[in-house]
């Protein structure tokens, strides 16, 4: 990958998770950004190493998933790399987490979608932020039953919410899954 092509990369996965209005799947990852202005920039050489990475596109995604914020050279870290193993082991045994993590959760299903006592998040919610269940699970659980849209209907909380909800709304199209698999293993746990 060239470090222009790097540099478009990461910009356009930075903006998608931090812009209300970029969608990386609308635009294929296009931005306005151009070899001549990419040329200028000081830091080229920095988008270039990146580039020469095993995967790029992960290292960048997972990093980004992991800290919004995150700026070229935090890719090229120890930690980021870390960071980025865990998730391609994620990714590659995505079907196994998944029914690991429905086993964490409440066996009446429909309770996962209530709020603990003393809590404004549903238990699926908590579980995902005490690290219990991972975020990929709330996506699975939330492509085949829709229950993000209620849930931030009835979450009071207008100041963590919104960001937790956001980042897994724009990190869900990332997740491509065979829903009638994943219904059947959730109607299997829960049955």
């Amino acid at each position: 990958m060239t470090g222009y092509e790097t540099y478009c990369l990461f910009s356009s996965l930075k903006q998608h998770f931090n812009s209300k209005y970029y969608d990386y799947f609308k635009y294929n990852g296009r931005l306005k950004a151009s070899a001549e202005n990419y040329d200028k920039r000081n830091d080229k050489h920095i988008f270039q190493s990146l580039g020469k990475k095993r995967n790029t596109y992960n290292l960048v995604l997972s990093n980004l998933l992991n800290d919004a914020s995150i700026w070229v050279t935090g890719c090229l870290t120890e930690e980021a790399k870390k960071i980025c193993r865990e998730w391609e082991r994620i990714q590659q045994s995505l079907q196994y987490i998944y029914q690991k993590d429905l086993v964490a959760l409440d066996s009446d299903f429909n309770k996962n979608f209530i709020a603990e006592s003393g809590s404004d998040y549903p238990k699926i919610i908590t579980l995902m932020n005490h690290k219990i269940i991972t975020m990929e699970t709330v996506i699975i659980i939330d492509q085949i039953s829709n229950f993000l849209i209620h849930a931030d209907k009835k979450i009071e909380d207008r100041i963590i919410w919104p960001n937790i909800y956001t980042k897994i709304k724009k990190y869900s199209p990332f997740i491509s899954i065979d829903k009638q698999i994943y219904k059947d293993v959730t109607v299997d746990t829960f049955s």
